[in-house]
């Protein structure tokens, strides 16, 4: 097994984050690497009484971010000031870390600090969050969607778009079941045309529906899986919030919902 890497280029991070620390209230971003921990510092220019709660995020070269997780210093409840300091343990959040890197800090006013930083949990969801919408479409996205950007199809709009398919879907089967037994039971002719047009009507129609049933279920499933997979990718899987995890335990299929507190 290769030992864990952490081999940023330093000489390159200041070049970096001129460019990409522009957070309104954040400047003077630097970093300083000791052992396997990263030394984010940075100045904070904010009016007088307020307080903020301080995130990093970490930009690699391919596009990535990575969102640190193991973290302590000045975190939370941070006033304006110069030379705050935050440490990043990488090694506990990622198996490495090596070349060109630039930080990043975002100060969000305590008073809002918690429901966002609440809500920004759902979209680090791994790709196992896919046998949400496997039960229903659009359960799944509610975990792995990013609650920072608009989507266009809601989730709640998969779950409507497919319950709603399901049940026509039922009901025409029902009434095709019905008017095809009238059908049956018919001794005028006319009401035999009538019936089995009728039964193959709800018959056509129960087909339709189910069919796009289905097409929402499967799209939604494996929107779930890539977009999980992508979260896992880009190394922003936090470990806190809520998650469908499916594993193997004693030689046996596990399936369980994790929901981790603060």
């Amino acid at each position: 097994m290769s030992k864990p890497t952490l081999q940023v280029m330093a000489h390159a991070i200041a070049f970096f984050i001129s460019h990409a620390a522009r957070c309104q209230d954040v400047s003077n971003i630097r970093i300083l690497q000791e052992a396997d921990r990263l030394i984010i510092q940075y100045d904070l220019s904010a009016p007088t009484g307020k307080n903020f709660s301080m995130q990093p995020l970490i930009h690699v070269r391919d596009g990535g971010v990575i969102i640190p997780q193991t973290l302590s210093g000045d975190l939370t409840g941070v006033a304006a000031g110069k030379n705050h300091v935050i440490t990043w343990t990488v090694l506990e959040d990622v198996p490495e870390l090596t070349g060109f890197i630039a930080a990043e800090v975002r100060a969000v006013e305590l008073s809002d600090a918690v429901g966002r930083d609440r809500s920004h949990r759902r979209d680090l969801a791994g790709p196992s969050n896919f046998l949400l919408s496997f039960i229903l479409p659009g359960l799944g996205d509610v975990f792995v969607n990013d609650p920072g950007k608009e989507v266009k199809v809601k989730p709640e709009y998969i779950m409507c778009g497919y319950v709603t398919s399901a049940v026509l879907a039922y009901y025409c089967h029902r009434q095709s079941n019905e008017y095809y037994k009238a059908y049956q039971k018919s001794v005028q002719q006319h009401e035999m045309n009538s019936n089995y047009d009728l039964a193959g009507y709800y018959s056509d129609n129960a087909r339709l529906f189910a069919f796009t049933a289905g097409a929402i279920w499967l799209a939604d499933v494996v929107r779930v899986a890539v977009k999980g997979s992508m979260n896992r990718k880009n190394l922003s899987f936090a470990r806190k919030g809520v998650e469908l995890r499916a594993d193997v335990v004693a030689g046996h299929p596990s399936l369980a919902l994790v929901w981790t507190l603060d």
